[in-house]
Formats: C-alpha cells, structure tokens, sequence
C-alpha cells in the first residue's frame, strides 16, 4: 500500500498529478541502499522525536494496537 500527498494549486494539479506519477513508477525500479538508509534514519529520527508527545505517543500505541495487535517498542 502506497500513500502520495501533495500540497498544490488547481492550475498545477496535473503538473503534480504527473509527478506524483514519475515517482511512483520510479518505485517499480527499485531504491539505491542510499535510499533506503536516508529513508530510514528519517523514520527513525521521526518516530523519536514524535514520541516526545504525550498524545503523538498515545496516538501511536493505538494505531500499533490496532494494526499489530499491539504496541511496538520503541528500539
């Protein structure tokens, strides 16, 4: 499952459409370890630093909760 966001303008939204396309077909052709090791320090940082919120935290044990069944530790 996928999810693409983009913040744009009605007279731009092809333009983005498109994009948005060009990337998710880039997908199909793999990631550079580069890639994925950029990807995953930038989920971790985030899953830190949103875990200083009492709500950003409650909120994430009970996404956890029901998607896994239960709470993912943070390491």
């Amino acid at each position: 499952s996928m999810l693409a966001y983009a913040g744009t303008t009605t007279e731009r939204a092809q333009e983005t459409l498109d994009q948005i396309v060009i990337e998710l077909n880039r997908v199909a052709e793999g990631f550079t370890k580069a890639e994925v090791d950029r990807a995953r320090i930038g989920l971790k940082a985030s899953t830190l630093t949103s875990a200083e919120s009492t709500s950003t935290r409650s909120a994430m044990l009970a996404s956890d909760v029901f998607t896994f069944g239960k709470p993912r530790r943070l390491e």
